[in-house]
């Protein structure tokens, strides 16, 4: 605590005349004048990191939230963003504010439903001999997956539906076989 003497009110000249320095990010208050007396308090800025969209800056803050230096830095927060500080906390030296971005994104998988191949045996074809009858078609699967990124990671995945889309054709085929001896 300092104690000064002055008839101005002119807070700048009075910090100057004891040779007390403030820097940018220090919070100066005064309280006025009542009857001779009055108060200037300084609040020293002090260092914060904050991590915000992939980059970590240090910050020279005094007496803010979380909330003030995440709005002082023009940083919005979407309904999912996490922070890993209370927004109402007041920021202390040395803390480490990181916002993390939270997006749900939608997956969609494709796969392929083989066909099945199904003979029969006639004695119109010589043996080992096959004729197609109906070309098989391979089906189709399409599943849905709801993922969870954080910053850009994937952190969760969840299959949400799955439908065939497709259903696959069965190849038919002849087979010729050894006619039957009677």
């Amino acid at each position: 605590v300092t104690l000064a003497y002055t008839m101005s009110d002119d807070v700048e000249d009075l910090l100057q005349k004891e040779g007390i320095e403030v820097s940018g990010s220090d919070v100066v208050e005064f309280s006025g004048f009542t009857s001779s007396t009055a108060e200037v308090e300084i609040k020293r800025a002090f260092p914060v990191k904050l991590t915000a969209d992939g980059e970590t800056r240090t910050l020279q803050v005094a007496d803010k939230t979380v909330a003030d230096l995440l709005q002082s830095e023009g940083i919005t927060l979407d309904g999912s963003d996490k922070v890993n500080l209370p927004m109402k906390r007041a920021l202390c030296e040395d803390d480490h504010v990181v916002v993390q971005r939270v997006d749900f994104t939608t997956r969609v998988e494709e796969r392929e439903i083989p066909f099945e191949t199904v003979a029969t045996k006639t004695s119109l074809l010589r043996p080992g001999q096959t004729k197609v009858l109906t070309p098989g078609q391979d089906g189709k699967e399409v599943t849905t997956y709801s993922q969870k990124l954080c910053d850009g990671q994937l952190q969760s995945e969840e299959e949400v539906s799955t439908r065939v889309v497709a259903e696959p054709v069965a190849q038919e085929v002849l087979v010729g076989a050894a006619a039957a001896v009677s």
